[in-house]
């Protein structure tokens, strides 16, 4: 097919850019993109985004009403590798999927339990239809997010936009949570009932971690790119939203109550603030310096006092959730080991392409 008309780039920009930043937005805001009966939502918008990109059909790059014409001129490149590779990856989740369905049944002869074949034994399987169609919900978007950012038609501008974006929005995430964790809210968005412990829109404090590290780094990386330019090119407001994204990422972090990441974050702290010295501190003048130092002091500070004030007693607790002699080592290893050898006895089974989505708890 032919590549992107030089005429679409600068009109398809911007609502590409969007689209990511809207799909990969709405991941995190619906339950953290892992509950099932709403990633259908994300997996309808990806196939709308892809189809738009595959056929060039974008808002402002087409007239509105205008008729399709062969040969399409798609916006992204199909002769990228990841377009081969990700799609064959997708047809080896369609097969899983198709080929869902096994049952626990009862031998009689040897009286034991044991598993029905597959539909097509033979061929890739999982256990559940419903949820290796969860696995296309998750990975489909994911490869048209890869797709887009890859797409001819957007620059370095457009991709630090939605950068920045994601940074955003995790921000008012963890502020989200922040307020949630603070008014004891047992209750995800005041409606969802949630087991102990959730964080924001994640019900797994692990997967909470994980975002906010993320977050954390993300608005790094952003800040560290903003601070380094001249003098009269900075943007006062984005240089706040970031740093306040960065504050909220580390408390997120913490207050998700994955141990992990708790740990992970205040080491973190460490690597970027050295990270950031070695390459910005030589192109700072002393005064800028100054601010600089005062400024992450600042930001240290304050969510050093929102971790311990809002939750010392927690993360006490999720250190120490029993009062016995156990070790944090030794609670973590005792815990993961089986699992680690029921995995590795899985993958001894079915090394090439698994039991499908979800097939571990079977």
């Amino acid at each position: 097919m032919s590549s992107v008309s030089p005429n679409a780039v600068n009109t398809a920009e911007r609502p590409i850019s969007y689209m990511v930043l809207i799909l990969a937005v709405a991941l995190a805001w619906l339950r953290g993109g892992t509950h099932a009966s709403l990633t259908w939502i994300t997996g309808l918008l990806a196939v709308a985004f892809f189809l738009m990109l595959v056929t060039g059909y974008l808002p402002g790059v087409r007239p509105a009403g205008a008729a399709l014409r062969w040969p399409w001129i798609p916006l992204i490149q199909l002769r990228d590798p990841l377009f081969g590779l990700g799609l064959l990856f997708l047809c080896l989740l369609a097969v899983q999927w198709l080929n869902a369905g096994r049952s626990l049944v009862f031998e009689a002869g040897t009286q034991s339990w044991r598993y029905s074949p597959p539909p097509v034994p033979g061929l890739p399987f999982a256990f559940s239809r419903a949820e290796a169609r969860q696995m296309l919900e998750w990975f489909f978007p994911l490869w048209v997010i890869l797709l887009a950012l890859r797409a001819p038609a957007l620059s370095t501008h457009s991709v630090r936009r939605i950068w920045r974006g994601l940074a955003y929005s995790g921000g008012a995430l963890a502020l989200f949570g922040l307020v949630q964790f603070a008014s004891g809210a047992t209750a995800m968005y005041g409606l969802v009932p949630m087991r102990p412990h959730f964080f924001a829109t994640f019900g797994y404090p692990n997967h909470a971690g994980s975002y906010f590290l993320l977050v954390m780094c993300l608005s790094a990386g952003l800040l560290s790119w903003e601070i380094s330019m001249g003098q009269g090119r900075r943007n006062v407001a984005r240089l706040s939203l970031l740093s306040a994204a960065f504050l909220l990422g580390l408390v997120g972090a913490n207050l998700a109550l994955s141990r992990l990441s708790i740990l992970a974050s205040w080491a973190l702290v460490l690597v970027l603030a050295g990270v950031l010295i070695r390459f910005l501190w030589p192109r700072l003048m002393a005064v800028q310096r100054l601010h600089l130092v005062l400024g992450s002091l600042a930001v240290f500070s304050l969510a050093i006092l929102l971790t311990l004030g809002l939750g010392r007693e927690a993360i006490r607790t999720e250190f120490q959730p029993e009062k016995d002699n156990k070790s944090f080592m030794d609670r973590e290893t005792s815990f993961r080991w089986f699992q680690l050898q029921s995995g590795l006895r899985v993958w001894r089974d079915h090394p090439l392409f698994g039991v499908g989505g979800w097939g571990y708890r079977y």
